[in-house]
């Protein structure tokens, strides 16, 4: 399954299964417009949110399933 992450407009860092939320979150300052393209098993349960510049952590806006 090929997943296809673009984060919204005010996110500060993207938080996934891919990385550690309060270690190794991936920031998003001057990736303004990009797309996050991950190839993942076709059975996985994988989550992933963004982080609002006021610290709270969201669910991907776009996402209507809430989780991949």
């Amino acid at each position: 399954m090929k997943l296809r992450i673009e984060p919204p407009e005010w996110a500060t860092q993207l938080i996934s299964d891919l990385t550690d939320m309060d270690r190794d979150p991936l920031p998003l300052a001057g990736r303004e417009n990009e797309i996050f393209e991950y190839d993942l098993p076709d059975d996985v349960y994988f989550e992933y949110g963004f982080r609002h510049p006021d610290g709270r952590i969201l669910g991907d806006p776009s996402n209507e399933q809430g989780v991949v």
